[in-house]
């Protein structure tokens, strides 16, 4: 079956020089790339997974001699990026930036490719963080599981959209502590943490490095 590349987050230069070898025959590998490189963000801009990718894509640059031109199409929660990759030639010139939840699009009927039709180049992960705004009542994780023992669904946080990965990081803190939050998904971190800023929700779940690119 042939497999597709596929970035998450985005794939380091120099690994994806190694990698590409594999994937082409030797007579292409030493002629790739002759044109630019279109890499699609399955999440809007300004989120982690966008800042890295475009840091990424500028490092590649240097080496590929090849521009490498980033668009962010989130849509449906990512797959639309996947399709829109799936959909294109497997010549190495249209690469899918995302993160941890494209392994359970298929899994949750979002798409029906799965994980062994694609190539993984792995970049980078991050730490996830539970953040308020400095002024927020909860001044400690134990505060914010209080405050929704004692509201069951009415603390709301936000996440970068639904089955995402801190979507379900926060989930999972909803089993553990035994709570209930009431989850607000949008189309990536960067309007998930401007929702907090403007109050439409409590708490955002996210990467600890996606706060200093706001």
């Amino acid at each position: 079956m042939e497999r597709r590349n596929v970035h998450e987050l985005i794939l380091m230069a120099a690994i994806f020089l190694v990698i590409s070898a594999l994937v082409f025959s030797a007579g292409k590998a030493e002629e790739y790339p002759k044109k630019s490189i279109d890499l699609i963000v399955f999440s809007s801009a300004g989120g982690g997974t966008d800042v890295v990718a475009r840091h990424m894509a500028a490092q590649m640059e240097k080496i590929l001699g090849q521009k490498i031109l980033v668009s962010n199409q989130p849509a449906a929660g990512g797959v639309a990026a996947m399709e829109t990759v799936w959909q294109k030639p497997r010549d190495g010139y249209t690469l899918l930036g995302c993160a941890i939840p494209v392994t359970l699009f298929k899994v949750n009927g979002m798409t029906k490719y799965g994980m062994e039709e694609w190539e993984f180049y792995l970049a980078s992960g991050s730490s996830g963080v539970i953040a308020v705004k400095a002024d927020s009542p909860y001044k400690s994780i134990q505060d914010f599981v209080r405050a929704a023992a004692a509201k069951p669904g009415e603390i709301k946080i936000s996440n970068s959209g639904k089955g995402k990965n801190w979507h379900m990081k926060s989930a999972m803190l909803e089993k553990v502590a035994g709570v209930q939050f009431k989850h607000l998904p949008y189309a990536g971190s960067n309007p998930a943490i401007l929702s907090v800023l403007s109050n439409e929700s409590d708490a955002v779940s996210a990467s600890v490095q996606e706060f200093p690119s706001m």
